[in-house]
């Protein structure tokens, strides 16, 4: 999933970037999941998502821990 973030985001982004990509992110994430054959993809959509958001914040150029 963080891969699918990169390719949508780039490597430079901010926060207000992420939550706005973030607003769609169950119709991309069911289909890049679906896409990989991820097994039980259904019922860990959102928490492969969140944790990917989670993840990838951090690089935002405006995060502040």
């Amino acid at each position: 999933m963080t891969a699918e973030l990169r390719k949508r985001l780039g490597t430079t982004f901010t926060l207000a970037e992420l939550v706005e990509l973030y607003a769609g992110v169950e119709d991309w994430a069911r289909a890049t999941l679906a896409e990989r054959g991820s097994p039980g993809w259904p019922r860990d959509v959102t928490l492969v998502a969140d944790e990917a958001f989670h993840l990838y914040a951090r690089g935002a150029t405006d995060y502040r821990p």
